[in-house]
């Protein structure tokens, strides 16, 4: 076995007068030799071979493409040009050396460089053949040839085939690595996009559009709950108002007022003059019609409860469908037998005042049947008409009444 001398530095303890230091000593050692690697030394002697045969196809083809462009170009520009034949494919070499362990991605740029090489033999021979020495051009276009023979041998050599499986799972990780990479550079370039946006506007002055913000609604057509119907002739003389960006769970007047804005005014006549559904369903106390209009006209319902809303309030759907049902002209009770009867409605049936209806409750001749959500006593239609009270005064509508309410 060979071996061979070499000299190594150690730190060692040294003591003089008493102290002790560290100190470096040299000393020789004999180490084993290992053998050449002659694959190694052969496999990078012919990459270099390659790259000679490479080097001297180049120079020759731009020589001949030089030579045969110079015909119609001057010299500065043809022989620069000329190298385009070799670089052609030897750019398509380049690339299937990346690609050396993926039979699938080597094989496109391994057509196009051969295609390239064939344009660049022909290029030299037909060079030789202008000249009147079409074998000296022929053989400067094997020159060529040879070169990328060396190359597909070379790469024959050092690149082998990967088993199925791995294979698959390279280009998996491939693609994941690249999808991260492509995320990555979108992401900068949306930044960068941004950028220059926000730069703009700060420029102009303007202010980024609707459009530009990132909203998402629904694009459903909005539909008019039934409750609003009787809200409709009311709401149609007033301005179309946008509706508010959150329509989804709540309307504001101005919304009822647009979705009312496409349904025709109301016939004359059809709303009581002087009546006021909205904000507060009530006859002012002043007002005071004759006896046909009482018996003519439609008697607008008792509210459930007075309120005074601001412009700006945001009521839910139920409480329009509360107003609504407000809006709504009474109907006589005979009518509608299974809802229950207000003080003023109970009053009205019996001929008597709502205060006399108060005390019928007071001394326990008439009973409630539940109170309405503002504390309002309410009765049932069969109590009512057990009573034995007889009709002694005219019927009063609850317009004619204290403020509209009982």
């Amino acid at each position: 076995m060979k071996t061979r001398t070499v000299t190594r530095t150690r730190w060692v303890p040294h003591t003089e007068a008493g102290e002790t230091r560290t100190v470096p000593e040299d000393y020789t050692e004999d180490i084993p030799v290992p053998p050449r690697d002659w694959d190694h030394i052969l496999q990078r002697a012919a990459l270099a071979i390659a790259v000679g045969f490479t080097g001297i196809s180049v120079i020759w083809s731009a020589v001949s493409g030089g030579g045969l462009l110079t015909t119609t170009a001057s010299e500065w520009i043809a022989y620069p040009v000329a190298l385009a034949y070799d670089a052609a494919w030897i750019t398509c070499l380049i690339l299937e050396w990346l690609a050396r362990y993926d039979a699938d991605r080597a094989r496109l740029p391994r057509r196009f460089g051969y295609a390239a090489l064939i344009v660049a033999m022909i290029v030299i021979f037909a060079h030789g053949q202008l000249a009147g020495q079409w074998v000296a051009g022929l053989a400067g276009a094997a020159i060529s040839l040879i070169a990328k023979a060396l190359w597909a041998l070379v790469l024959r050599q050092i690149s082998f085939e990967l088993p199925p499986l791995t294979r698959e799972w390279v280009r998996v990780s491939r693609a994941e690595v690249g999808a991260q990479l492509a995320i990555i550079q979108q992401r900068r370039q949306l930044d960068r996009m941004r950028g220059q946006s926000q730069a703009l506007l700060a420029a102009t002055g303007m202010t980024a559009t609707p459009a530009m913000a990132t909203v998402t609604r629904d694009a459903t057509p909005a539909v008019v709950p039934s409750a609003l119907t009787p809200l409709l002739p009311i709401a149609a003389a007033t301005p179309a108002v946008e509706p508010s960006r959150n329509a989804d769970a709540l309307l504001t007047v101005a919304d009822v007022a647009q979705i009312a804005s496409t349904t025709p005014p109301p016939p004359p006549n059809s709303v009581p003059p002087g009546t006021a559904l909205l904000p507060v369903i009530c006859r002012p106390r002043h007002s005071t019609p004759s006896h046909a209009s009482r018996t003519a006209a439609p008697t607008p319902a008792t509210p459930a409860a007075p309120a005074t809303q601001h412009p700006t309030a945001t009521p839910t759907v139920a409480t329009i469908e509360r107003v609504a049902a407000a809006a709504t002209p009474a109907v006589e009770p005979s009518r509608n037998a299974d809802a229950l009867l207000t003080v003023a409605d109970v009053a009205r049936l019996r001929g008597v005042k709502p205060s006399t209806v108060r005390s019928w409750v007071n001394r326990g001749k008439l009973t409630p049947a539940s109170s309405s959500a503002d504390g309002r006593n309410v009765f049932d239609r069969n109590a009512v008409a057990a009573l034995d009270t007889p009709a002694a005064t005219p019927a009063v509508a609850p317009s004619q009444m204290e403020g509209g309410y009982a």
